[in-house]
């Protein structure tokens, strides 16, 4: 009987251990996790920023010309035909400006672009 005191003891023992080590494990797993999801949320709420900056920006923008795109792009179209083989100073200019302001606009939406698949893929972490 003192010796299955004994076995029992020491089973106790154990499993008492084996428990201490998987709630210490689990801890440190939780921990982790925690880690993981700060991460992620400050990570949301910098592209939320940077979101919210383009979004202010493109306000402007549509402030200033919202309701006259369409008409500064057919005055663009315009210029632009009316340029089509000349090769006069005005029209150089014309071209340059186009071309700069093209550029904008397709590096502004490619940013935008890349800040909504980058958001979404954190968020999908």
């Amino acid at each position: 009987m003192h010796k299955t005191m004994i076995q029992i003891g020491l089973v106790v023992i154990a499993v008492t251990g084996l428990l201490g080590c998987e709630k210490a494990d689990l801890e440190a797993k939780k921990d982790q996790v925690m880690d993981a999801v700060e991460k992620a949320k400050a990570a949301m709420e910098d592209h939320i920023d940077e979101l919210e900056d383009k979004q202010g920006h493109y306000s402007d923008l549509i402030k200033k010309y919202g309701d006259k795109a369409e008409e500064l792009t057919e005055e663009w179209k315009e210029a632009l035909d009316y340029c089509e083989g000349k090769n006069t100073e005005k029209c150089e200019k014309l071209r340059e400006s186009f071309e700069s302001f093209k550029a904008k606009v397709a590096d502004r939406a490619e940013q935008a672009q890349k800040a909504a698949e980058d958001f979404l893929e954190d968020s999908n972490r």
